[in-house]
């Protein structure tokens, strides 16, 4: 059986600690973080306007499409009964990073708006839009920012 002086001891056990600390401090800074490159890589080629207007459901009659080099557009009609319809934007699958809403609880998007989106947030609130009239709808998704695309409606003109 060896047996350490204390002197050898207690420099062995600060040695220990520093080398415990030094790999929580490491072991911190590997954690996962939304880099730049990474939000810059979200796909929006499969979005859809999920809504009280279709269940909430991936609906295709909702789906955007490409309208533009980073645009993407849906048309919706919409009846005017004075009641707000929520929806969010999202992929078939809710992943969160393609989960488009607001950071509150809920947001009221006018005509000609142009709204921030939050995506990928852990909370994302309902966005909320009231039509003035019945009638057709485009919703425009700008995705030129890809950490906060932009949303923005406009009344389609009837001919």
């Amino acid at each position: 059986m060896l047996i350490l002086s204390s002197r050898y001891r207690s420099s062995s056990v600060r040695g220990i600690v520093a080398c415990s600390l030094a790999l929580v401090f490491l072991s911190g800074c590997s954690s996962r973080i939304a880099l730049p490159q990474q939000i810059e890589d979200r796909n929006y080629d499969n979005m859809y306007l999920r809504g009280v207007f279709n269940w909430w459901e991936a609906d295709a009659a909702y789906k955007f499409t490409k309208s533009g080099p980073s645009q993407y557009s849906v048309k919706v009609q919409l009846i005017a009964d004075g009641q707000p319809y929520d929806f969010k934007l999202a992929d078939p699958d809710w992943t969160p990073g393609l989960t488009c809403g607001t950071d509150e609880t809920s947001d009221v998007i006018e005509v000609s708006d142009r709204f921030r989106l939050d995506c990928g947030a852990e909370e994302i609130g309902n966005l909320r839009f009231t039509p003035s009239e019945t009638g057709d709808f485009l919703f425009i998704l700008d995705t030129s920012s890809a950490s906060r695309p932009v949303l923005s409606v406009s009344r389609v003109s009837q001919d």
